[in-house]
């Protein structure tokens, strides 16, 4: 029997977007209820998960990734959040910390961080003035 993959919606600044939640994929039990919740995020939240979702890739699958429709990027910063959750997103918010001026990684996050701030905002400026969880001392 094929398993059908449901899509759920979400809604980032407004714009109606449809991802797959993780631990619906391939799962043939029984939705018995919904889960509806606001969650907020930063900028560096957003762009850590951009950051897991292309740890490893090629410059060119970077860019194809980051070159998708704005909703389906935004669809994809939903799901890896969910699939992630918000313990993994801290961690790799402080795994940006650790990036190595003038690597692969530092090119890469600041590809991530001009489609972020084209999609949710000034993430260049805001990475520069707002501490990070390490730098304000917090574990």
């Amino acid at each position: 029997m094929a398993l059908k993959t449901p899509k759920t919606v979400g809604s980032v600044d407004g714009h109606r977007v449809q991802f797959i939640p993780t631990h619906r994929q391939d799962n043939d039990t029984n939705v018995v209820t919904s889960l509806v919740m606001a969650i907020p995020v930063s900028i560096e939240d957003v762009t850590a998960a951009l950051m897991f979702l292309t740890w490893g890739a090629s410059a060119a699958d970077v860019v194809a990734e980051l070159g998708r429709p704005d909703d389906a990027v935004r669809g994809t910063v939903m799901e890896t959040m969910f699939c992630i959750g918000g313990d993994e997103l801290s961690s790799q918010r402080m795994r940006l910390d650790e990036i190595e001026p003038g690597s692969w990684d530092a090119t890469r996050l600041e590809m991530v961080r001009a489609r972020v701030s084209e999609l949710f905002g000034p993430a260049a400026v805001l990475a520069d003035s707002v501490p990070s969880p390490r730098a304000a001392g917090e574990r």
